[in-house]
């Protein structure tokens, strides 16, 4: 059983993970650890929060958390929401959308497109309240992962890399069960207030894996964690701008 979450955290995070003997098998189940892995990214963005709120104030202590989580996961959702806006904005032909996100290039749209992002991420984290903050970044994670499952259910938009691997080896039923069973974790995490946050994440991933199924005909790498970028940032954003958050969340993390 150890394999496969390895297999998932070694994908998800910059945790030096030793991964020997890898099986067919073991790519299929590790997709279905995503959001496991995404709850303890949660977590050390959590602690990493309760460390830098002894020693800074709430602004540098919330950038802290930021980048914190830029290290743990080596920017690998970023990388990729940079690439997929290099590429969209670059052409409306499939083939040249394709080869402008497989171009190691880094172009001015995706360029913007990450600053804006970590913008909005920092502005949603400082407007929670402190005792918000572990309960939305824990449920934010596993949100954002379990939106990396639901991607897979759209067909790879080229005959390798990610899209395709995943393509040929996971199962359509463990996967919807582990997407739908992911996403009530936000809800017992904050109870309704993650309602918001949740639609909001669905709407900002799911118009970008539209786009890419009526532009590219399915998925890529690239895509897939674009979407789960979005999700996160649309999380943290609804979370954010519920009204009545701070006491209904941090009832919910106490």
């Amino acid at each position: 059983m150890l394999t496969p979450f390895c297999v998932a955290l070694q994908f998800l995070t910059r945790i030096p993970v030793a991964v020997s003997a890898l099986e067919p098998r073991d790519v299929r189940r590790a997709a279905l650890y995503f959001p496991v892995v995404g709850a303890l990214i949660g977590l050390v963005l959590w602690a990493a929060h309760t460390l830098a709120s002894a020693l800074f104030p709430p602004l540098l202590a919330r950038s802290c958390v930021l980048a914190a989580g830029v290290v743990l996961t080596g920017a690998l959702h970023l990388d990729a929401l940079c690439d997929t806006a290099d590429g969209f904005f670059a052409s409306r032909e499939r083939q040249r959308i394709l080869d402008v996100m497989r171009d190691p290039h880094v172009g001015a749209i995706g360029t913007v497109t990450v600053a804006l992002t970590l913008l909005l991420k920092q502005a949603a984290l400082v407007s929670l309240s402190p005792s918000s903050v572990g309960p939305v970044l824990i449920a934010g994670a596993i949100a954002s992962r379990s939106i990396l499952l639901a991607a897979l259910f759209l067909p790879p938009a080229r005959g390798n890399g990610f899209g395709f691997a995943n393509a040929q080896h996971v199962s359509p039923a463990p996967l919807l069960s582990c997407t739908l069973g992911s996403m009530l974790a936000p809800l017992v995490l904050l109870g309704t207030p993650a309602l918001p946050a949740l639609l909001l994440a669905a709407i900002a991933s799911g118009a970008l894996l539209c786009m890419a199924y009526r532009r590219l005909g399915g998925m890529t790498g690239d895509v897939c964690g674009a979407a789960g970028e979005l999700a996160e940032t649309g999380f943290w954003i609804g979370a954010s701008c519920i009204p009545w958050s701070g006491s209904a969340l941090g009832a919910g993390a106490g």
